[in-house]
């Protein structure tokens, strides 16, 4: 064998039984021929409230969308950004609200890789809905890919279950977040992993099994400090959690606990409702949810205006209003007259005075 090819043998060989350790190996650089570069990354982010005011009008008017001013990080930014509501959406045979986030055309660059989160804000400024990109995305003008958000961002239903527009108002932080480079000769492409960035802790979702553990607490007698009594049967409940959500209740046990100071176990006798009337407005106050009103929502009704529970009222109140018919328009007009449901009483009159007109319309 030629002995160039034996010596290359060997040397690999050595290399192999005692490879070079990477300190060892930095050690045989020429610093005189070494090149240094650096690549900066630069954070953005912008923290916008949105407050829409009569926000039930947009529905009546048939209103396409609301977009908020032009949004920057600074007065120097290069990227501009907007958001956009559409109010009157139909995704999957319901109504719901769409929501998008834009890269505006006033921006001077053209692409830019950013993440979002929209939240709506209820009156004691707390998060009570959440939305976040699942991943980054990457927004470019010119493009349909310029926006990103979603074609069904709240059912319409979730407003009055879920107590998200207070007063008519819609309160909504959005929440935009982006990255720049800037480098020394060097360029990279800037990649960010799809696992969902963690929020800045002002803008952190409460986690949404929040109702669920509220329920578990309804169904535990352990620590009740209130017994409702109905037909023989007991529920407990918890003071500071019905005083939270009544007005009722908390004037009550305001009462009651000042007579000698001390907190005591309270029984409350509502004989006058039924069983499934009770778990049901428990239910409400404990998580806000309700389901399946049907048969239970005059009944409710009453429940929930003798108590100061608005939200379950204006829902059992909508509820009759789509059940109305002209089997029921009369019995639903005297219920309404008798309780005060102002809007049913409307919705009775309107219904009534368009089937006469129909009979009139008929004999002409």
């Amino acid at each position: 064998m030629h002995p160039f090819y034996i010596t290359w043998i060997l040397l690999f060989a050595s290399v192999c039984i005692n490879p070079i350790e990477p300190s060892k190996l930095a050690l045989n650089i020429d610093s005189g021929n070494l090149t240094r570069s650096q690549t900066h990354w630069q954070t953005h982010e912008i923290k916008h409230i949105w407050t829409i005011n009569q926000f039930s009008l947009h529905e009546e008017l048939n209103t396409s969308k609301i977009l908020t001013p032009k949004l920057r990080a600074s007065t120097t930014d290069k990227y501009e950004w907007y958001a956009e509501i559409k109010p009157n959406e139909i995704y999957n045979g319901g109504k719901t609200i769409a929501l998008w986030i834009y890269l505006s055309e006033g921006s001077t660059v053209t692409e830019v890789l950013a993440m979002n989160n929209v939240s709506i804000i209820n009156h004691r400024k707390e998060v009570s809905f959440y939305k976040q990109t699942p991943v980054s995305r990457n927004f470019k003008l010119g493009t349909e890919a310029r926006g990103w958000g979603w074609k069904s961002f709240c059912p319409k239903d979730d407003f009055f279950r879920n107590q998200l527009l207070q007063n008519d108002t819609l309160i909504l932080f959005i929440y935009i977040k982006w990255i720049t480079e800037s480098s020394n000769n060097l360029s990279h492409q800037l990649e960010i992993s799809s696992a969902s960035p963690t929020p800045t802790p002002d803008t952190t979702a409460i986690k949404c099994d929040l109702s669920e553990d509220f329920e578990s607490l309804l169904e535990d007698p352990k620590c009740a400090d209130v017994i409702f009594t109905t037909n023989g049967s007991n529920y407990p409940a918890h003071k500071y959690i019905l005083a939270a959500r009544s007005p009722f209740f908390a004037a009550m046990f305001r009462r009651k606990d000042s007579k000698d100071g001390k907190l005591r176990k309270i029984r409350i006798n509502v004989t006058h409702m039924d069983e499934e009337v009770l778990r049901a407005m428990l239910r409400y106050i404990y998580t806000g949810k309700y389901e399946n009103l049907g048969k239970l929502a005059d009944k409710l009704f009453v429940a929930a205006a003798k108590y100061g529970l608005e939200g379950l009222k204006k829902i059992c109140e909508r509820t009759l209003c789509e059940t109305l018919t002209a089997e029921n328009a009369d019995d639903m007009f005297v219920f309404a007259k008798k309780h005060h449901a102002n809007e049913l009483k409307s919705k009775v009159i309107e219904f009534l005075w368009s089937r006469s007109a129909q009979k009139l319309n008929k004999t002409d």
